[in-house]
């Protein structure tokens, strides 16, 4: 059975780590994390104060004048964090969730869960990313190839659901 108090001790890791990520003041973060036994990846956004362009977590170093090594040693703090909360809920023998989405506002944040196959052949990070992003974010991939990849992702969730 989950600690609830550890595990929201957990929360405000994460979100603490993410916050001290951003460089600038900011009205509304977007985290995604996905975890499995031996792999974990995360990125977020946020939308600085009076602004409607969201900036992606790993462009901070090279949008602001931030220390890299400062920076990435965060960022791994981040990922160890994601996946501590994931071994906590593992040896708490709850339901394994694979994703993590966590949306952040100055009052208030909401965790969301997922459960789907990350080793399934028929989707990879990268899809998975691209759709994420359009999912909360709303946004479309400029590039081409990118947008391809999200069509063909976004029809295969819809052939699947319609099942």
């Amino acid at each position: 059975m989950l600690d609830d108090e550890k595990v929201g001790h957990m929360y405000q890791q994460i979100a603490r780590t993410v916050i001290d990520m951003i460089p600038e003041e900011w009205d509304k973060v977007y985290l995604y994390g996905e975890v499995e036994e031996e792999r974990q990846a995360s990125f977020f956004f946020y939308y600085p104060v009076a602004s409607k362009e969201p900036v992606y977590s790993l462009d901070i170093p090279e949008l602001y004048e931030v220390d890299e090594e400062k920076f990435d040693q965060l960022k791994d703090q981040l990922y160890e964090h994601i996946e501590t909360l994931w071994n906590e809920y593992k040896q708490s023998g709850e339901e394994l969730w694979s994703t993590l989405n966590m949306i952040m506002e100055r009052d208030k944040f909401k965790i969301e869960f997922g459960y789907e196959d990350l080793s399934a052949p028929e989707t990879d990070y990268y899809e998975r990313s691209l759709a994420w992003e359009y999912n909360y974010l709303g946004l479309v991939p400029k590039d081409s190839y990118a947008k391809k990849v999200l069509d063909e992702y976004l029809k295969k969730k819809e052939s699947e659901q319609e099942r």
